[in-house]
């Protein structure tokens, strides 16, 4: 059973445990709990205790192998992509009696190298679809956590409660783990309801505990996932800067290559007088302007094609907008939630026991299910771009 830690004076209760002025480093892993980070919450000891022994070895074992294969399948999708282009690139070229100029059996041995390599990569990426299910339920493990963590029957005093919250984190824990594909389908076609949690109307908690609680998740997670959403938004949108014109640019250009040809080629056949047609006829050199023309008309198309690849690979401009949107619908909530915490620890220092938890649990809940909502847009993302 976990029991609310009644509220004690400490040697340290003179500052605030959520003080994170500059130098002090902040939690980065929100799903382990070290021995001291439970002695700084200690009220939530035996909560992060349970969810340490119920939750994170599952979360583990989703984490780990989806990190490694996310990382393997964007590898291979790029290489893919380049690959495809050269080997496109080649044909083109070949189609343009641009072959001549080196060994012919080297040429078509090249060619068929990266052919055959890029389509071994693309049907590597078909087997790799698997780091998509592996990272969901990873990120259903981290919901569980925190839902645990927020439910107010969990500070609440009635023990009996207490008692079925407690069962609940085994019982969901063992639903994750036995997720299927097609529940995983079902759970993101399924939109998520602004709903208020079970037990909020009239819950009460105890001051200094419930200070604890919304400290520590403001620590571990809520400012965690602000410093996520704002870094990985500027890293989106500064590398979608330089490329997001690249497709049309590059369209544009060949069809200037196109004009600068047909434009040549008319020259050549009606403008241009006979005699000194001949003459430099005689003199062109093997690779003449048309020719670099008529490449590049036939090129730049292809390369385009690969960078828009390379971009739904990242599918950076959805990424952009989605965190710059998750990281606005936060804010708000986060900032009630620390001034929850500065008032919360002002009550506890007063000696004030059980209070009205009410708003704190509230916001508390509002900010799991920005995040889950979140993630559902992720997962939708990610299904469509597979």
């Amino acid at each position: 059973m976990i029991c609310v830690a009644p509220y004690a004076e400490t040697d340290d209760q003179g500052a605030l445990p959520s003080d994170y002025r500059e130098g002090r480093e902040e939690a980065s892993d929100d799903m382990h709990d070290t021995r001291e980070e439970m002695a700084q919450w200690k009220p939530l000891a035996a909560a992060l205790q349970r969810c340490h022994d119920v939750v994170e070895p599952a979360y583990r074992a989703a984490d780990r192998p989806a990190m490694r294969f996310q990382k393997r399948r964007q590898t291979i999708a790029i290489s893919a992509a380049i690959a495809g282009t050269i080997a496109v690139l080649l044909a083109t070229f070949d189609a343009l009696d641009f072959s001549r100029f080196i060994v012919p059996a080297l040429y078509f041995s090249i060619g068929v190298a990266i052919a055959f390599v890029a389509v071994l990569l693309g049907i590597a990426t078909l087997l790799h679809v698997q780091w998509m299910f592996l990272r969901h339920k990873a990120e259903r493990f981290r919901f569980l956590k925190f839902r645990f963590l927020i439910d107010p029957h969990l500070w609440g005093d009635d023990a009996a409660e207490r008692e079925r919250t407690v069962q609940w984190l085994t019982y969901a824990t063992d639903k994750v783990t036995g997720l299927t594909n097609e529940e995983l389908k079902t759970w993101t076609e399924r939109g998520i309801l602004p709903e208020e949690p079970p037990g909020l109307a009239g819950s009460l908690a105890d001051a200094y505990a419930l200070y604890s609680l919304v400290d520590y998740y403001l620590t571990k997670r809520c400012r965690n996932q602000l410093r996520y959403f704002e870094r990985r938004a500027r890293q989106f949108s500064s590398t979608d800067r330089y490329i997001k014109e690249l497709p049309r640019l590059l369209f544009f250009g060949a069809v200037l290559a196109a004009l600068g040809y047909f434009t040549l080629n008319l020259f050549d056949a009606y403008l241009q007088p006979q005699v000194a047609a001949a003459q430099a006829a005689a003199t062109a050199p093997m690779i003449t302007l048309a020719v670099v023309f008529i490449l590049l008309a036939a090129s730049l198309p292809v390369i385009s094609s690969g960078v828009r690849t390379f971009r739904s690979a990242y599918q950076l401009a959805r990424n952009t907008s989605r965190y710059k949107a998750a990281f606005e619908a936060i804010k708000l909530p986060a900032q009630r939630l620390e001034h929850h915490a500065e008032r919360l620890y002002g009550l506890s220092v007063e000696g004030h026991a059980t209070i009205d938890a009410y708003d704190v649990f509230r916001d508390l809940w509002r900010c799991e299910q920005i995040l889950e909502a979140e993630h559902r847009e992720w997962l939708r993302l990610m299904m469509e771009a597979e």
